[in-house]
Parts: C-alpha cells; sequence; structure tokens
C-alpha cells in the first residue's frame, strides 16, 4: 500500500472513531443536558403514602433494617420504587401508585412497584386530591413566613410577608402566646419590601429555645395604617431538630426527584411547613409539567399563605389537565 492510500486509510479509520466519539458525547451531553421533565420521568418515584392510621415502616430490601420513622395521621410521603412498607401496628395505611389505592393493614410487607409513569399521573392527582384537603385549610395570614400554626427553624428564619394597601413603615413585635412580654423587636421597617432579615430576631428566638421555652410564639406587624396583623408560631427544638437531620438523611443517596420530595415530606412532618414548599419547588423544576408536582406544590404553598403562588400553579395545573383530555 503506497503512502497516500495508508494515509487515506488513516483519515477514514479516525474519521470512524471521531464520530463514534462525538455521537457518545452527543448522547452524553443530551442526557445531562436533558430537560427537568425527562429527566424526572426516569426517577424511582413511585406514587405516594397517605391516610396513615398506624405505625408504618418501609426498607429498601428484604434484609435491610427499616429505619425508624414516625408518621403524623395524613402526612404524605413518596414511595420509592424497589422498597417495601409495611402497617406495623394500628389500623391501615394507603399507598396510592399509578393502578390505583391499595389499603395495606397489619400483615405482610406490600412490595412498591417501578412505575416511570407515576409523575406524570392524571389519575393519581384526581384519587389523591380529596385525601390532601380532608384537614383544615390554612388560616388566612399576610405572613408567608412564619407559616401559620406553623415551626421555624430560630437559626434560619426569615420574616415574609404580602405588602399591605398602602405605603409606609411598619413595626413588628414577638412575644408569646397570652403575653404582654416582648421578645422582640424594636424599630421600623419598609413595609413594601415584604420581608425582614433580622439576626436580631434570630438570635431572640435562638435564645428562647435554647433556655427550654415551649410555648407558641406570636408575631404582630403594625402598618402606617394602624391595621395589626398577627401569626402563631412554633420553634424548632434541640430534639426535635437531630430527629429532622436524621430523617433528612434517609433521603441522601436517591435521584433528585425523590430525594427532593422526600425533604419535603420530612419537613411536613415538623410542621416546617416554609422549608417543604421551598423542596416541592425544587422538585418540581426536574418535572415542570407534572400534574401530582404541581398538585403537590400548590398544595404545599397555600400552605405557607403564599397564595398568589398556590394559585398561579393551580391555574398551570388547569392548563396541563386540560391539554391532556
Amino acid at each position: 500500500m503506497d503512502a497516500a492510500m495508508k494515509s487515506n486509510s488513516f483519515r477514514g479509520d479516525f474519521g470512524v472513531a471521531a464520530t463514534r466519539l462525538a455521537v457518545g458525547a452527543l448522547g452524553l451531553v443530551l442526557f445531562l443536558g436533558l430537560p427537568g421533565r425527562a429527566r424526572g420521568q426516569h426517577s424511582s418515584f413511585a406514587g405516594w403514602l397517605l391516610d396513615v392510621k398506624c405505625d408504618a415502616q418501609f426498607k429498601e430490601s428484604q434484609t435491610s433494617t427499616p429505619p425508624e420513622v414516625n408518621l403524623k395521621p395524613g402526612q404524605r410521603r413518596p414511595l420509592v420504587a424497589g422498597e417495601s412498607v409495611h402497617c406495623q401496628s394500628g389500623k391501615s395505611l394507603t399507598i396510592l401508585v399509578v393502578d390505583g389505592a391499595q389499603t395495606v393493614y397489619p400483615s405482610k410487607w406490600v412490595d412498591i412497584k417501578p412505575s416511570g409513569s407515576a409523575v406524570d399521573s392524571k389519575s393519581m392527582v384526581r384519587m389523591f386530591s380529596p385525601a390532601f384537603t380532608r384537614g383544615a385549610g390554612p388560616s388566612q395570614t399576610i405572613f408567608v413566613s412564619p407559616p401559620s400554626e406553623g415551626t421555624v427553624d430560630p437559626e434560619h428564619v426569615i420574616v415574609r410577608w404580602k405588602p399591605p394597601a398602602g405605603e409606609g413603615e411598619v413595626t413588628f413585635a414577638v412575644r408569646p402566646e397570652n403575653s404582654e412580654r416582648l421578645l422582640c423587636c424594636e424599630g421600623t421597617y419598609p413595609g413594601s419590601s415584604g420581608s425582614l432579615d433580622s439576626a436580631e430576631l434570630r438570635a431572640a428566638l435562638t435564645k428562647y429555645r435554647d433556655r427550654g421555652a415551649r410555648e407558641p410564639l406570636e408575631l404582630l406587624m403594625h402598618d402606617a395604617s394602624g391595621h395589626e396583623y398577627r401569626v402563631s408560631f412554633t420553634v424548632l427544638t434541640p430534639p426535635d431538630a437531630k430527629k429532622l437531620q436524621l430523617e433528612l438523611e434517609e433521603w441522601d443517596g436517591k435521584d433528585e426527584l425523590v430525594r427532593y420530595l422526600g425533604r419535603a415530606s420530612v419537613f411536613d412532618g415538623f410542621d416546617l411547613f416554609t422549608e417543604a414548599a421551598a423542596d416541592y419547588e425544587t422538585a418540581l423544576k426536574e418535572a415542570p409539567n407534572s400534574p401530582v408536582l404541581l398538585r403537590s406544590t400548590e398544595e404545599a404553598e397555600r400552605r405557607t399563605g403564599n397564595s398568589a403562588r398556590a394559585n398561579e400553579l393551580e391555574g398551570k395545573l388547569a392548563q396541563v389537565m386540560a391539554k391532556a383530555q
């Protein structure tokens, strides 16, 4: 073979190899760069646990040791493909998957089967909406954080509100419920800002927590027109903070969608509604047109008092459901 032929052969072999490499690289880019919705559909998310009336247990395999999980009655929890669910004692619980709802009584372990379409299930939305709205709705409040009747982490709390009508400044007071003893805060703040990031408030709430006080607190705001707005909340205790961290760690290592749904369910269990809504919002980015995630996020935002965002999500859900008819 002469030099020209060898050169052409080399270029041909190199071209084939380069093409294969480019195709492989393109495939990797496409996979990593897939829209969130496509990634979410390949999640191990398989449904929801709801209507809890027993001591529920979960384990990832038949040989694994079930972690200690304490679910409140009515608390939701995502189901992960491949895990098993058990009703240890009490009455029952309900699992909701694409195929429908199933009641689990204290008996054998129930295996959760993979279901790649759970995140987009329209029938699941219709079935779980009544179950998730049985309880009393959130109190009408101007505040988004602290959430009404919710809990806050005192070291990270930021006050957020829907700016009242009119211009002017607002004042705040934080005190134990049914008490005139002021914990915090002095000063005036622009009402139109909609938020107060106060180191003084965090220090006062942390001190309140560290001295062992457990009574609910009340945050009051007065605007320039003399209107008063108030919200009741509690502070996360050190024992609960430790339990919270352990339960959050149970979701480490899961795929992104399931991890954030799991974290949101944990925050729900500790009445940390603001943090739960934030994680539902992050999960929604993975599948922005998912009926299941739109409904979950809408309900989470409504519970924080963020009705504007909840209404926006409810409208988008209606559009998605209408297109799917």
